[in-house]
């Protein structure tokens, strides 16, 4: 292995897209072969990284949010192709907006169309229904009942025929608190997170302190600059009690990783204690979304809350097929590539970077393992 290119890019990062900082992970065969951080974590450039920050992972959430429903359904606790409304009886009609007004959705919303953003939502976290609920509850905002107000929502297409980010995940979210009788995170530490000692993660601050926090920031590639924003701003979290299946949990490097292991693993721990059926792994990784063509990442499809490596037409990715993981509005990236034994983990501040930092950054690790 010869990881050199690979620490010239991050090294270079700063000056080439403004990144102030960020701490990459790579594990293959079950053990760290490569870890890196560079820049500074904080708007002062006063901390350098060191490896134990902690981050806001917005849609990097979605990984294990869809690893949770899918535990639930191998368990048989809940069926894929289950409807909605069985569960959350407030989606039982839903209304699709079009130029002639709401029209009644003939398809009813299934947890797989949730799963591949097939459901017609938006990522409207302001909309009046959610602020008039947020208002309602004082600002709590609890993670089921915004759920429930989410029903009041339009979708913008029939369930099923397209594919929309959106707050998909956030209503699995709510699902998993009916189906376990929990709450969300309540779930995760006990299925998750407490197995695999990731002591760092929650979806509230309940840990570490402020320094440790990474900073938040954005990047115009337009104006060729970076931003910082408010330490704390999370656009996606609509109450002090609301947790965010698509885009709620904080938590820190060390502790990413040993999710994406357990994933690369087969789920299992590393003491051999299984978390969720391989079968699950495989289905979430394998049942794409046809419908899709709103979703043009290259050589890859939306499967159930991932993108996988379905294709080497274009030569895009030098990973392996069906190599899946997702990424994070602030530069978070998960990769996990079963058949070649890798876990991936960055962490990162920054917004704007994904799409130029992340496919290179991919490639850079699969060269450096395969390079003698």
């Amino acid at each position: 292995m010869n990881f050199t290119k690979l620490t010239q890019f991050l090294d270079n990062l700063p000056e080439r897209y403004f990144i102030p900082g960020g701490d990459l992970i790579v594990n293959k065969d079950g053990k760290t072969v490569y870890r890196h951080q560079f820049g500074y974590s904080d708007r002062e450039k006063s901390r350098r990284v060191q490896g134990n920050e902690i981050y806001r992972i917005y849609s990097a959430s979605k990984v294990m949010t869809c690893t949770a429903i899918m535990k639930l359904v191998t368990e048989g606790r809940l069926g894929l192709y289950d409807e909605l409304y069985k569960y959350i009886p407030e989606f039982e009609e839903m209304y699709i907006r079009t130029d002639n007004g709401p029209v009644m959705a003939e398809n009813k919303i299934r947890i797989i169309d949730l799963m591949q953003m097939a459901a017609g939502f938006t990522y409207d976290c302001g909309h009046p229904v959610l602020n008039e609920y947020r208002s309602k509850t004082q600002g709590r905002g609890d993670t089921l009942g915004m759920v429930k107000a989410m029903s009041k929502m339009l979708l913008e297409f029939e369930p099923a025929t397209a594919f929309r980010y959106s707050l998909c995940h956030d209503i699995l979210g709510g699902v998993i608190e009916v189906v376990s009788g929990q709450k969300l995170s309540d779930f995760m530490k006990e299925n998750f997170f407490n197995p695999l000692n990731m002591y760092e993660t929650d979806y509230k601050y309940t840990f570490g302190n402020e320094e440790r926090i990474f900073w938040r920031s954005c990047y115009n590639a337009e104006k060729h600059e970076t931003n910082y924003v408010d330490a704390d701003a999370n656009w996606f979290e609509m109450g002090t009690e609301y947790e965010s299946g698509g885009a709620g949990v904080i938590t820190t490097v060390d502790d990413y990783i040993k999710f994406a292991q357990m994933l690369c693993d087969g789920g299992v721990t590393p003491e051999g204690k299984r978390l969720i059926a391989f079968e699950g792994i495989e289905l979430m990784r394998k049942t794409v979304n046809e419908k899709q063509s709103a979703f043009t990442m290259t050589d890859y499809k939306y499967a159930l809350g991932v993108r996988t490596h379905v294709s080497n037409e274009n030569n895009f990715s030098k990973s392996g097929l069906y190599e899946f993981g997702w990424d994070g509005a602030h530069g978070a990236y998960t990769e996990i590539d079963i058949e070649n034994g890798i876990a991936v983990y960055f962490g990162c501040g920054t917004s704007g970077i994904n799409a130029l930092v992340h496919p290179e950054m991919r490639n850079l690790i699969h060269e450096g393992i395969e390079a003698q």
